[in-house]
Formats: C-alpha cells, structure tokens, sequence
C-alpha cells in the first residue's frame, strides 16, 4: 500500500512540473553610438544548448562568453561554443553575450540549437529591457526607507 502511493505521488509531482522552454533574455544600455544589448540564454530540462543567435545582422562589436565564438554573416548572428565541453547543460543558463546596435531593436528572433532528446532548433521573440540606472536604484531604496520610517513612527 506504501509503495503504490508512493508511485502515485511521484507520478503526480512529476505531471504537475512545470515545463519551460529555452528562451534568451536581453537587457540594453545606453551608448553614445547606440546601444549595448547584454543576452542570456537559458535552457530547458530536457536539453541543452550547442549554440545560439540571432536573425540580424544589424548588431556590431559582438563578445562572447569563455569558450564560445561569435559570428554575423548576411542572415543571421550566432554564439557557438568552441567545443562541446562548452555545451550549455539541461537547466543551465549562459551570459556574456553581447553586441551593439545602433538602433534600439523593440523585438528580436532567436533561435536555439539544441542537444538532447528535443535535439534541432527552437526558436522564438525576445523584447530588450532597460537596466535599470544606479540612481534609480538609489531613489527607490530611500523612498522605501522613508516609508518604513513612517510606519514604525505611526506604531510608536
């Protein structure tokens, strides 16, 4: 009786995980001659990843993590790793990507090759979000101490 309800609930938590697929996230500073567009990719818990990019080839200056390469030719940009020792595993997440545009992009394309059992090519839109300036950061830290103030002031 024990075992089968064990079975029973591991059969359950496992149907009720949540699956997500791989996507790239991206965020975008300000520079004098456009803007600089960070990217990570994360990956699902089924595969990995064997690279990724982007279809344009309007972004210059790329970089590219430890182990990884990066290229743009006349249909798209791509980060490859330089071996599969660089492979991004299962649930694993990937930064150092990036590059600048001259304009700031308000969708991008992706796609993400991938290695295991869903092995090909998933793809997908991203939307570039700002990061987020330290003196912003600075005003809303103070305005949440200011009002913790007042509600420890209103208690006493």
């Amino acid at each position: 009786m024990k075992l089968v309800m064990l079975v029973v609930s591991l059969v359950l938590m496992l149907g009720s995980m949540a699956y997500a697929d791989p996507y790239v996230t991206a965020t975008y500073s300000p520079l004098q001659s456009g803007y600089r567009l960070d990217f990570i990719l994360h990956t699902d818990a089924l595969n990995g990843s064997r690279g990724w990019g982007l279809t344009t080839t309007e972004i210059t200056d790329l970089a590219a993590p430890f182990g990884w390469d990066a290229w743009t030719d006349e249909r798209q940009t791509e980060w490859y790793p330089q071996s599969p020792d660089f492979y991004v595993p299962p649930n694993g997440v990937l930064s150092g990507s990036s590059g600048t545009f001259t304009t700031l992009p308000t969708q991008l394309y992706y796609f993400v090759r991938l290695t295991g059992p869903g092995i090909g090519t998933y793809d997908g839109t991203l939307t570039p979000i700002a990061v987020p300036e330290p003196s912003s950061l600075l005003a809303l830290a103070g305005g949440l101490t200011g009002l913790g103030g007042l509600a420890l002031r209103r208690r006493q």
